[in-house]
């Protein structure tokens, strides 16, 4: 027995498996086609912005290392003016009026006294100020020589300290001897110097005023 489908033809082609289904079916697709699109736009527009913003990374990152350059550029150019400057003041701080100090000194010099040695040594920058020790003479100026009484040998340290630019002498030896059938004091001093020997005291005080807070000495 074969069966007979009595529904009317149009309704009979309209229940089969491709009939109503298949707009819903493009419309799927249509759908999934779109979203694929949208990501891939959305995408490539992430994209696009994070390579902007690289970009813009990298120009602010050299605009930087520039003005960094800069900087050190700026900076080792003033540490090289610092140094120049510090080597000017130390070699003008450490130049000392020698001329003048050892004319003072010959001025003040007691008659029955003579020198058989004199030496002149100027102290490193900064270091006039230090304190001599026993074991080193002073730098500042040496002296060797005669006298006939240990009294004018005292009147001539005396005389040597108030001396501008010279400090307190110091006797390193005294010694009676005969010379010429005479008796004589051989002695030898050793007289330190201070700022006063440059006869500049303003330049030492410009060149440190944080220690003497502008003041000149």
């Amino acid at each position: 027995m074969s069966s007979v489908n009595l529904l009317p033809d149009d309704q009979r082609r309209g229940r089969g498996f491709g009939g109503p289904r298949r707009p819903l079916i493009a419309l799927a697709v249509a759908a999934c086609v779109a979203a694929v699109g949208f990501w891939g736009y959305s995408a490539r527009q992430g994209a696009a912005d994070a390579e902007a913003d690289l970009r813009s990374e990298r120009l602010e990152q050299t605009r930087l290392r520039a003005e960094l350059g800069h900087y050190q550029q700026t900076e080792a150019r003033l540490a090289r003016q610092r140094l120049r400057r510090g080597v000017v003041v130390g070699l003008a701080a450490g130049r000392v009026n020698w001329e003048r100090i050892i004319r003072d000194l010959a001025t003040v010099m007691p008659h029955q006294v003579w020198l058989t040695a004199l030496k002149a040594s100027s102290p490193e920058p900064g270091a006039a100020s230090a304190t001599p020790t026993p074991e080193s003479a002073p730098k500042g100026v040496h002296l060797e020589g005669y006298a006939f009484t240990q009294k004018q040998v005292a009147l001539l340290m005396a005389r040597a300290a108030a001396v501008g630019g010279l400090g307190e002498p110091r006797l390193t030896s005294s010694e009676a001897e005969r010379l010429g059938g005479r008796g004589v004091v051989r002695f030898v001093l050793d007289i330190p110097i201070d700022r006063r020997a440059q006869d500049r005291p303003t330049l030492v005080a410009a060149a440190t005023p944080a220690a003497t807070g502008g003041a000149v000495p």
